[in-house]
């Protein structure tokens, strides 16, 4: 059973690994999100969104929009997207790694009782026999435990009393 359920995560993972790509909705969400959030940061701090009472002309907001997209556009666009795409993706399939993981354990825990039963199936009255029997030297340990068990009864009866 354990080896069972190893081998459907190794080839669950070895999936992940040889066809990474989704359309997951949620892939897509974060993607769209992450784009614009440094954009979004720097406008809000050029802007001084969290200063109450500041205000600007449009001039002065040209300018500062030219210096956010000059900053924003002069990055190497190919690299922070790739780093995105796979920051994202990241998430999306360590996600999908941790919820298949318990159904696997769950499908594994449904065919127990089956397995169980035909394994023991094989099981003859000899073998059963061989696993049951009692050897001398175990039997006269457990003779000679019990007669210290009742000597420690004993002892303890006359202490209570």
């Amino acid at each position: 059973l354990v080896e069972s359920a190893r081998n459907q995560v190794r080839e669950h993972l070895e999936m992940e690994e040889q066809h990474p790509y989704t359309q997951d909705e949620v892939l897509l969400q974060a993607m769209s999100r992450a784009r614009f959030k440094s954009l979004r940061s720097d406008l809000e701090l050029q802007l001084r969104l969290d200063q109450e009472g500041v205000v600007y002309d449009t001039q002065a907001i040209h300018a500062i929009l030219d210096r956010v997209f000059s900053k924003h556009e002069g990055t190497n666009w190919m690299a922070e997207q790739m780093e995105l795409v796979l920051n994202c993706y990241g998430q999306v399939a360590t996600q999908r790694v941790l919820d298949r993981t318990p159904q696997i354990c769950w499908q594994i825990c449904r065919n127990l009782s089956k397995t169980l039963q035909e394994e023991l199936g094989c099981v003859t009255d000899d073998v059963l026999e061989t696993c049951l029997w009692e050897s001398p030297m175990t039997r006269k340990k457990f003779h000679d435990l019990a007669h210290q068990l009742n000597d420690l009864q004993k002892a303890m009866d006359t202490v209570k009393s």
